[in-house]
């Protein structure tokens, strides 16, 4: 699958994203106040965790360059957003992109290269996680998530 068909490996849309978050992100207060007044309620409907979970989906077929590159630079668009998002998450679709990630990551093991774009959203999706299953009311399903985790770990 290639960027033409797939806008989520695109790295030129990434990198607009990223430059469009860090320019209504600067210092000055006021300028924030002002950009954030449009920008906030419209990533507030962006479904996130599909769009992470195609990305990681998706990306494995790409060579590790191009991975590395679109890792990094998506990550930096997705620690703008995440905190939006994040209150929105459920356990089960966290779960979804937390086995994403491990196929990815034990993917970029084999290659033994640092991707640290992959880390900064493994990061973001493992709290994520841990803090919906702490909050979890369901304790059965949480003990069988993390049953089920350290069998994989084994």
């Amino acid at each position: 699958m290639t960027s033409e068909s797939n806008p989520v490996l695109d790295l030129r849309f990434w990198t607009l994203l990223q430059d469009i978050l860090f320019f209504l992100n600067p210092e000055d207060s006021k300028t924030r106040s002002i950009h954030n007044t449009w920008l906030v309620p419209l990533l507030n409907r962006v479904p996130l965790l599909p769009i992470v979970l195609s990305l990681l989906s998706n990306s494995m077929d790409l060579p590790a360059r191009v991975r590395d590159e679109l890792c990094l630079t998506s990550s930096k668009s997705f620690a703008l957003v995440w905190s939006l998002a994040a209150p929105k998450f459920s356990p089960d679709h966290l779960l979804e992109c937390f086995g994403a990630l491990l196929r990815v990551s034990v993917g970029e093991a084999t290659e033994s290269v640092e991707n640290l774009g992959l880390a900064t959203i493994c990061t973001l999706v493992t709290s994520s996680l841990h803090n919906a299953l702490s909050h979890s009311s369901n304790k059965k399903k949480v003990h069988l998530v993390v049953h089920t985790l350290y069998l994989f770990s084994y």
